[in-house]
């Protein structure tokens, strides 16, 4: 069965939620643990009421009656303490916090009885009813300083205030002196503005101790949204990471051969156009050269096309080793390259790519698992600004040509008619 949810003033509200009924959960809980801290507090400060109305006594009274009536009153904050500090130990369960409640609320009922108990103990047939309005006057000193730390419980404030009452009361009734009845109206008066003035600042706590729950909860939510935003945004940094690493390895596969990591074909002839554009709007020289591995063919069919794959990346990689900042190099199909060299005019690209040829001449291409070298053929034309891309690479490709019927392992520079 659960329990009725309850708004900010403690009174029930039908229909409550799961969720509401664990926030009232809560609340009940917290008001249990706040009561043992503020009954603790109250119970260590409440000798010195009871130390002072039995020192109001003395002369008044036997020594024995005044001990009796201290050690009586003294068992109730006794046992108040003793729960308070073993309170830690409690169960945080609705049943446990109600049964503990239930228990203290008797032991604050007892210490009622036992301040009221003072008139039995203080006051006789012979007592002035001067002496008697100093015992009732601190009997409504303790109740109204017992409003507050007690108030967190009704039931609990309700049972102190008509325990200290209840004795008084019957005295005041069942007493002869005309001020006895004014004792008690006042008594009447006190405990009604009391149990009004208990029961406000019982809404109020309670009010507080509500707010401060749903504050927690709320927090405790905006916590939880939080760490699910920054998992969120983890994984979506993670997927855009990995799109990205996607996106650019698609946009490698797009633009670089995949046994030399040259660029390809694709590529370098787009290049060349924007190249083309430059020219015409600049004036600038751009200069391209084919080259080719001469006899290639013999290597792969003595060797293997493994090793012929290891003697291309090895010749790419010592060209690409070679060149300046901003030339351009590229696999153009086979064994077959193309080198775009912007700003380079025919003649100091003929010396440039005749370095080349001679550094592919003198040192093996590969070591491992053989050593390999080979030479090498260039055929390099000026990009003019009247012709076409492709009409240059044509005027390259017949220079090649003319290298490889020349006897290979040589530079032909086109001219531009051939």
């Amino acid at each position: 069965m659960n329990t009725p949810a309850k708004d900010l003033t403690g009174s029930s509200v039908a229909g409550g939620t799961p969720e509401t009924d664990q926030l009232e959960t809560l609340v009940q809980i917290e008001l249990v643990g706040t009561l043992a801290r503020q009954s603790r507090d109250a119970s260590l400060i409440a000798p010195i009421g009871s130390l002072f109305l039995a020192f109001l006594q003395i002369g008044y009274v036997p020594l024995m009656s005044i001990l009796a009536w201290l050690a009586l009153v003294t068992i109730p904050d006794a046992l108040t303490l003793l729960r308070s500090y073993k309170f830690d130990r409690v169960p945080r369960t609705l049943a446990a916090m109600r049964s503990w409640q239930a228990h203290q609320t008797l032991i604050h009922s007892f210490a009622g009885l036992a301040w009221g108990s003072s008139m039995v103990f203080f006051v006789g047939d012979a007592t002035p009813i001067e002496h008697e309005m100093k015992i009732v006057l601190v009997l409504m000193v303790v109740s109204a300083l017992a409003v507050i730390p007690v108030s967190t419980s009704l039931a609990s404030l309700t049972g102190f205030l008509i325990g200290i009452t209840a004795i008084p009361l019957f005295h005041y009734f069942a007493g002869s002196h005309p001020g006895h009845l004014w004792l008690a109206l006042g008594s009447l008066i006190l405990l009604g503005c009391a149990l009004h003035f208990g029961r406000i600042a019982h809404q109020q706590i309670r009010a507080h101790v509500l707010s401060s729950a749903i504050n927690d909860r709320l927090a405790s939510a905006l916590s939880d949204a939080n760490l699910t935003i920054n998992e969120t945004n983890r994984k979506l940094q993670e997927k855009n990471l990995a799109l990205t690493h996607a996106m650019e390895n698609l946009n490698n596969q797009a633009t670089h051969d995949e046994l030399t990591g040259l660029y390809n074909r694709r590529y370098i002839l787009q290049r060349l156009e924007d190249q083309w554009q430059d020219i015409r709007r600049y004036h600038t020289a751009c200069s391209i050269a084919l080259l080719d591995i001469d006899h290639f063919k013999l290597v792969n069919d003595r060797f293997g096309h493994g090793i012929g794959d290891l003697v291309l990346k090895g010749f790419a990689s010592r060209i690409q080793g070679e060149l300046r900042q901003g030339d351009i190099f590229a696999r153009y199909g086979g064994e077959e390259f193309l080198l775009v060299l912007p700003m380079t005019e025919l003649e100091a690209a003929g010396k440039l790519v005749d370095r080349l040829r001679q550094i592919i001449e003198e040192t093996p291409i590969i070591d491992e698992p053989l050593t390999i070298c080979i030479r090498s053929s260039f055929g390099v034309a000026e990009l003019l600004p009247a012709e076409a891309v492709h009409d240059c690479i044509s005027r390259a490709d017949r220079a090649l040509y003319r290298a490889k019927e020349s006897g290979r392992n040589r530079v032909e520079l086109a001219g531009k008619d051939n």
